[in-house]
């Protein structure tokens, strides 16, 4: 697995610049506007290169996740 920490850290100014609001209602990853905490951070991740979960990761499931991805 190859990540890029700087991809993960322009996807959250992207996501600023973009005027991306804060929602657990929405997409949780920005793809309609709105994005929450962990969704922006498991997308930010994914898009630096971190495989997928196969779902929108939340609180109590991206510290697993994280751990089984090093």
């Amino acid at each position: 697995m190859s990540f890029n920490i700087d991809v993960a850290i322009n996807y959250m100014y992207q996501l600023q610049k973009d005027g991306v609001s804060y929602s657990m209602y929405g997409s949780r990853i920005g793809t309609d506007g709105t994005d929450d905490c962990s969704g922006a951070v498991y997308e930010a991740l994914r898009q630096g290169g971190m495989p997928s979960a196969g779902y929108v990761l939340n609180t109590e499931s991206i510290h697993n996740w994280l751990l089984a991805n090093g």
